[in-house]
């Protein structure tokens, strides 16, 4: 029974996140805004770092948990998603201009995170030298908090500055940004997916918003 409301709890928050994913699709064909196929791919990939997490890519994708941890560790899938978040803010963000210093850094710390990212899922699946691999984990780790920090102050400066909706996307961020960070310091924590984890409403949340 305890089984049962897991896999529907999960259902309910995969779910949703599938449903956003299909919505923005819809609007970008509609609308041929490109900021919806970016905030798509992001729901995929948040999908997919669920999946991850929860120790469900087996069953519901077929991937053997060895090979699955190997080929994409979680932390190099966090990775992507963050950057993948940054990119939309900094699309759905229009009074800081690309000819700032600001948006200039942002564009630099958004793929740093992403070849920092890459760079651990490639040394980590390899297993070339012990002593690179730790060297590029604790640079993605830290890329990882840096970026998380980078947005909110993005969406900070924004609000000053006049554009509204940056107080309701820092709002609805914020809280995934929490678990996010949570999942990520504490990735020996027991899995989270009944009851749904602060992390998992965060998702639903800044979905939403």
């Amino acid at each position: 029974e305890v089984a049962d409301k897991m896999y529907f709890q999960f259902g309910i928050i995969t779910g949703m996140l599938l449903l956003f994913f299909a919505l923005n699709v819809y609007l970008y064909f509609a609308l041929r805004d490109p900021i919806h196929l970016w905030y798509a791919a992001y729901l995929l990939v948040v999908t997919f770092l669920i999946l991850k997490y929860e120790g469900f890519e087996r069953q519901f994708l077929g991937m053997d948990g060895e090979m699955a941890t190997m080929i994409a560790p979680i932390q190099a899938v966090a990775s992507l998603c963050v950057f993948f978040q940054l990119h939309v803010v900094q699309k759905f963000i229009r009074n800081i201009r690309p000819e700032e210093r600001l948006y200039k850094f942002t564009t630099i710390v958004k793929y740093n995170v992403l070849v920092s990212g890459v760079a651990h899922a490639i040394f980590f699946a390899l297993k070339l030298d012990a002593n690179i691999e730790s060297v590029i984990f604790h640079w993605s780790n830290k890329s990882l908090t840096a970026t998380v920090f980078i947005i909110l102050f993005y969406c900070i400066i924004s609000f000053r500055r006049g554009f509204k909706p940056a107080g309701l996307v820092f709002l609805g961020i914020v809280v995934f940004l929490i678990g996010g960070m949570e999942k990520l310091f504490f990735l020996e924590s027991l899995s989270y997916a009944f009851p749904p984890s602060l992390f998992q409403w965060g998702l639903i949340i800044e979905a939403i918003i």
